[in-house]
């Protein structure tokens, strides 16, 4: 969660904004020191809408459970894992969306990633079958004969597994 107008502290570059202290609960400081307020590296977010640890653990689409999962595809796929290739499959015109391939022996996915704040389409020539294994937003998938069509809602992605068709 940036935080506007906070000042530069060591280098920060403007960035002061996205360094502030851990949000853990609703506590005082958010649970992160109980410190004075003025005695913090940095404020805490004031905001009464702020996110925390606390209340993003039982939400199984919040950011914080979205990127335990994306930890856990990592350890579990090894084509996701500091070894494995990665080919660029659409780049829609230098926009979005970016779709590409990790792959490592027998271990291939492709993820689909669209930032942007309108609906994307990416066609990609593959006669291979990909499996959903995490979807964030919305993504539908549409085949003509080896055509394969991703369409991505706004800010949404997706990772699939790839096996080839027999």
């Amino acid at each position: 969660n940036y935080v506007q107008g906070l000042p530069n502290k060591e280098g920060a570059y403007c960035r002061s904004g996205s360094r502030t202290p851990m949000q853990w609960d609703d506590g005082i400081n958010a649970g992160f020191s109980t410190a004075e307020k003025e005695r913090l590296y940095l404020p805490i977010d004031p905001s009464s809408e702020r996110p925390t640890v606390a209340a993003q653990d039982g939400d199984p689409s919040s950011l914080l459970n979205v990127v335990r999962r994306l930890i856990r595809l990592r350890k579990e796929i090894p084509a996701l894992g500091a070894r494995g290739e990665f080919e660029v499959l659409k780049k829609v015109g230098g926009g979005f969306p970016l779709v590409f391939r990790r792959s490592l022996g027998d271990s291939a996915c492709v993820v689909a990633v669209n930032p942007s704040g309108k609906e994307v389409e990416a066609s990609l020539a593959t006669d291979g079958e990909l499996t959903p294994l995490l979807i964030c937003g919305t993504c539908e998938r549409r085949r003509d004969g080896t055509t394969l069509t991703l369409k991505l809602g706004a800010a949404s992605s997706a990772v699939f597994r790839e096996t080839p068709t027999p």
